[in-house]
């Protein structure tokens, strides 16, 4: 994707990142904390879960929460690619991210969530796998609209519940989020 052709902001960022040695691959996300960067959506939602005692207390737990995490990043990297094709100059080249390949990830994340027997992935208490499959799952909605989570209870439950949590919900009330397609009451 060429952010440059959203807003025309990307470009100078991109280029602080590299040049600062920020982040050399000049990628989104990063984190400034402590006087350091940290780049990738994992690697920030993983630091915030030490940095809140949510991480490194149980083994079992937080492996359930990387391989949940791990399983995101490949959703993420789809959902990438289909940027891509909406920006792509090539006529005609096809957009491979397709309802197969939505309902994949859908059914992936709906089988471990269903695994849990809770409201999250590693129990009743969120984590940080938590807001990474619910960052897929607002940008699926957003693009793609609200069929496949409308069949998905479980990942739905955990969307409303991230959803509703005040941080987030004024962000996604905020009037900078725009877009989505199908039931308004889902999005919400």
């Amino acid at each position: 994707v060429d952010p440059e052709k959203l807003d025309g902001t990307w470009a100078p960022v991109k280029r602080r990142l590299v040049e600062s040695g920020d982040n050399p691959s000049g990628t989104l996300p990063v984190l400034y904390a402590e006087g350091r960067c940290l780049s990738g959506s994992t690697p920030i939602l993983r630091f915030l879960a030490k940095k809140l005692g949510k991480y490194g207390l149980d083994l079992w737990r937080d492996t359930t929460a990387d391989v949940v995490c791990d399983r995101t990043d490949e959703w993420r990297s789809d959902i990438q690619q289909h940027f891509a094709h909406l920006f792509s100059p090539t006529v005609g080249k096809s957009d491979a991210y397709t309802l197969g390949v939505r309902q994949r990830h859908y059914d992936c994340l709906e089988a471990w969530l269903s695994k849990s027997g809770q409201d999250f992935y590693t129990g009743a208490d969120v984590h940080y796998c938590d807001f990474a499959v619910w960052a897929c799952l607002w940008d699926d909605l957003k693009l793609r609209g609200t069929s496949l989570i409308e069949v998905h209870p479980r990942l739905l439950n955990l969307y409303a519940k991230i959803r509703n949590l005040p941080g987030i919900d004024a962000w996604a009330s905020s009037t900078h989020v725009k877009g989505g397609t199908g039931n308004a009451a889902v999005l919400r």
